[in-house]
């Protein structure tokens, strides 16, 4: 047991797989998720592999390929696809980001984000179910202590409860105070599973462009939490023109794909 817990603290990534594998674990079987395996193998297949080409390419250790198997995890907690190759497509954009988007040595963006993004706006045949996690306390717990536990280890429990401290803030200054929605549903929303997911694991052990300070680390936090409300003001302003434009994209990636 002890060689257990001296194996976990060796590396942070260690608590992310355990846990990310526990959350997959507790879905399928108390959740009553489908035990869609095939994508589970496609997102983690891809994942491994395209880390393992980088890794043969560049030279780099392989203990490096456990990043990947976070990367496929957590892209399968949250990533649905209707067609396998748009789930390869989100897999090999989230590794292939860590190599190709860099400043200073650092990767900029979260891969599993990026790969998500990817593959919902490029392809148009992928997407995110939030309410998939429900907000029971039982599993506000689980989350919530899991993900203090490995972002307490890579020292970055500053930048988890601002982002979620200015996010709350945010969201209930636009649904209750500007909407008039009541104060249950901005609750409901804030013990939402796939926010405290985003919250705690998005911050990965791996370097990231976010800066060395503490103020800059809170700052960035700041905007990003800014962002979903700010992209709900633009496409409840501009939703025609952006579903045109999407569109556009979809048959371009389409067109590719295909021919």
């Amino acid at each position: 047991m002890t060689a257990v817990i001296q194996c976990l603290r060796r590396d942070a990534r260690h608590f992310q797989i355990l846990f990310l594998s526990a959350f997959l674990a507790y879905g399928i079987a108390m959740l009553q998720w489908d035990a869609e395996w095939l994508r589970y193998l496609i997102l983690l297949g891809t994942c491994l592999a395209v880390q393992a080409l980088f890794i043969r390419w560049k030279k780099l250790p392989w203990h490096s390929i456990k990043s990947a198997m976070v990367t496929g995890l957590g892209m399968s907690l949250l990533l649905k696809a209707g067609s396998p190759w748009v789930l390869v497509l989100g897999a090999s954009v989230a590794i292939a980001s860590k190599f190709f988007l860099r400043i200073d040595g650092k990767h900029v963006f979260n891969p599993g984000n990026l790969g998500i993004a990817a593959a919902v706006l490029l392809t148009g045949d992928a997407w995110v179910s939030p309410g998939q996690w429900g907000s029971g306390a039982a599993l506000v717990f689980l989350v919530g202590a899991a993900g203090c536990m490995v972002v307490l280890r890579v020292g970055r429990i500053d930048t988890s409860l601002a982002f979620l401290a200015a996010f709350a803030a945010l969201d209930f200054a636009r649904q209750v105070l500007y909407l008039g929605w009541e104060p249950d549903v901005w609750l409901h929303r804030m013990s939402n599973g796939s926010l405290l997911l985003f919250t705690f694991f998005r911050h990965r052990s791996d370097d990231h462009a976010e800066g060395t300070g503490r103020a800059h680390r809170l700052e960035l936090r700041y905007r990003v939490a800014r962002l979903p409300a700010r992209l709900e003001v633009v496409g409840e302003r501009h939703s025609d023109l952006g579903l045109a434009h999407r569109e556009r994209v979809h048959a371009i990636v389409r067109s590719a794909m295909e021919g």
